[in-house]
């Protein structure tokens, strides 16, 4: 199978800091109570807590990369991810397909403290 990229919108922090260094891991977990969207992927960065989302909107969505939809269904509650690009607010994540079975395994309220 080949690499799978997709993008996290950064949110909620000064958009001249930056969160992310290249090859830094984070976690997407799926946000299924989510009021404004039904596919709402989180990102969230263990030392720190939720940072963005997963873009699900092909406007903003770089070329090449999967949007929240495209990914949704790729895992059950959580997959890890790899930051491999940096522009701006935006990075691009490549999905640890390997670990979508680790974190299927793990129920997400042990997360909860990441928010």
């Amino acid at each position: 199978m080949h690499d799978i990229y997709t993008a996290i919108i950064q949110t909620g922090f000064n958009k001249s800091k930056r969160i992310l260094n290249l090859g830094e891991e984070v976690i997407l977990l799926k946000e299924p109570e989510n009021n404004y969207d039904s596919e709402a992927i989180s990102c969230v960065v263990p030392s720190v807590g939720k940072i963005g989302y997963v873009i699900n909107n092909f406007r903003t969505l770089p070329i090449g990369c999967f949007s929240a939809g495209r990914i949704y269904d790729m895992f059950k509650v959580g997959i890890f991810a790899e930051t491999k690009f940096i522009v701006n607010n935006i990075s691009i994540l490549k999905l640890n397909l390997e670990s979508r079975n680790i974190l299927n395994d793990i129920y997400k309220s042990s997360f909860s403290n990441l928010f």
